[in-house]
């Protein structure tokens, strides 16, 4: 068997390996894991592909890569599930690409750490498990570095994968951004470079792509650049200085890491792999910087915006990892020759293996706490997809509101909302049942008041009190009857009750 063949076993094993490690984490056959930003994308999708505008603000920033493929799997397969899959198909083929490029750099070891602390990294099977962009930039991003780290650079596939993963996660453009000014400086300063080498700025294209994906959804070809403004003035913003105490806790967190991270950066400057060492800069320094700038501006930096700097951290480990096990395992060899030495290679991508899993507590696969943070959309998705058959039946009852759909720049008006779901579970509704984003909002329950309207004759109420407990409570209590009841001259009818699962369907109706 040729050295070829083995090599493309071992990696089609290690590919299927993580693949079912992250499929036994996420649980992509459970009712289809989707949080915010993939079911928005499933929802633009149905939007562009009607001809309609969406209809109401949709608190999810528009990403075209995942706009067509989970619209696209949604709409061929009827359901969730293809697109978590293909969440966790692309976060396996991220995984073994960073192996390629850390052994590249640091041997054998370093790409051993490199796929045990990947598949430990809670932050990013959560990312995989909520279908956000990042896995599908972070193969990306790896694919563009691995494209430019031969002999001969691709420059074309380069771009082509910037343009792709900038579709998935804006900060590919602090890699575009970089790229360009290196080339403005060599074409400067000298020597200049190729001209094929100017093919990686084909990843701007993606404003272009953009521009067109929100014409075609919101008849604002600048949507893209709006939609965190307007989630910004609806919520409480950190400050710069807090967003930064936020940093440096999160660096702390990862300290073990970090300290090894350190040591492969060291060699990356030592060995000169400087397209290594800018590519991982950008994820982490200039990723910490760009939420500081977030913050500056106003806008409200959550939680997943640092976990690319944990993906850096943990590429940068795994090359320090590699770089000081591996001049062990070769001092080793050096100082007593044996017929052992043939297994030394094997000994030290164990010992890679270990330290991968000391420094990556909680280790994900491990931790029982773990698996539940990551697998709680799974939870979620079951909850929602065992009530969309009842909401959907219920609302054959409900009119749609006769006034023309609002535009996103506007919030509804109270009078137009009929069907109140758990927060956070809108946009997955509204495309699975179909229903209009215009009339299909979450209850406030300090505002309930049935004398006066709210919620309005003719709503239907979906209550879960694991999804969103806030909305069960004593001033939804009448609400939430198990037998028609008449409340502040309405009529409440159960629809589906289920008090041991804490599930309430109900509909408002006019009093006889």
């Amino acid at each position: 068997m040729s050295r070829a063949s083995v090599r493309f076993g071992v990696v089609a094993a290690s590919f299927a390996g993580i693949a079912v490690v992250c499929a036994w984490l996420v649980r992509p056959f459970d009712g289809g894991p989707a949080a915010t930003d993939a079911s928005a994308s499933v929802l633009y999708f149905q939007r562009i592909v009607a001809g309609r505008h969406l209809e109401a603000f949709v608190n999810a920033t528009p990403k075209p890569l995942l706009t067509l493929v989970y619209g696209g799997l949604h709409e061929v397969t009827g359901g969730w599930e293809a697109a978590a899959w293909a969440s966790v198909l692309v976060t396996a083929a991220g995984i073994i690409l960073a192996a390629e490029l850390v052994r590249r750099i640091a041997g054998p070891e370093a790409a051993v750490f490199a796929v045990i602390a990947l598949v430990g990294s809670v932050a990013f099977l959560t990312e995989t498990s909520l279908g956000l962009g990042l896995p599908w930039a972070f193969a990306l991003w790896l694919a563009a570095a691995l494209a430019l780290m031969r002999p001969e650079p691709r420059y074309g596939v380069a771009g082509v994968c910037l343009l792709l993963a900038a579709l998935a996660r804006q900060e590919t453009f602090l890699f575009l951004a970089g790229a360009t000014a290196w080339l403005v400086w060599r074409q400067v300063r000298g020597p200049r470079p190729s001209r094929g080498a100017w093919l990686i700025l084909i990843g701007w294209l993606a404003i272009v792509v953009l521009a067109i994906h929100d014409l075609a959804l919101a008849g604002d070809p600048l949507w893209w650049t709006k939609v965190a403004g307007i989630s910004a003035a609806r919520q409480h913003v950190g400050s710069v200085l807090h967003v930064a105490h936020r940093n440096a806790a999160h660096l702390l967190g990862l300290l073990g890491l970090v300290a090894f991270g350190i040591i492969g950066g060291l060699v990356l400057i030592r060995s000169r792999s400087w397209l290594t060492f800018w590519g991982l800069a950008v994820m982490g320094p200039l990723v910490a910087l760009f939420t500081l700038v977030l913050a500056w501006r106003g806008l409200a930096v959550l939680d997943r915006y640092f976990h690319p700097i944990d993906l850096a951290v943990i590429l940068s480990a795994a090359i320090g990892a590699g770089a000081v096990l591996g001049g062990l395992r070769r001092r080793a060899v050096g100082k007593r020759p044996s017929r052992l030495d043939r297994g030394m290679p094997a000994i030290g991508m164990a010992a890679a293996a270990i330290l991968a899993v000391l420094l990556s507590m909680p280790f994900a696969p491990a931790s029982g706490a773990a698996r539940r943070t990551i697998g709680a959309q799974a939870d979620t998705a079951l909850r929602v997809a065992s009530m969309a058959p009842i909401l959907r039946e219920a609302l054959r009852a409900i009119p749609a509101p006769d006034a023309p759909e609002p535009g996103p720049y506007r919030t509804p008006e109270p009078a137009d909302l009929r069907v109140f779901v758990p927060r956070y579970e809108g946009h997955r509704l509204a495309a699975t049942l179909p229903a209009s984003m215009s009339y299909l909002r979450w209850i406030d329950p300090g505002r309930v008041d049935l004398a006066n309207g709210y919620p309005a004759v003719g709503s239907l109420l979906y209550f879960d009190g694991l999804l969103q407990p806030g909305a069960v409570t004593p001033q939804t209590a009448a609400l939430r009857p198990s037998t028609p009841t008449i409340v502040g001259g309405v009529r409440v009818v159960p629809v589906y009750v289920d008090a041991a699962r804490k599930i309430w369907v109900e509909r408002i109706e006019a009093a006889p």
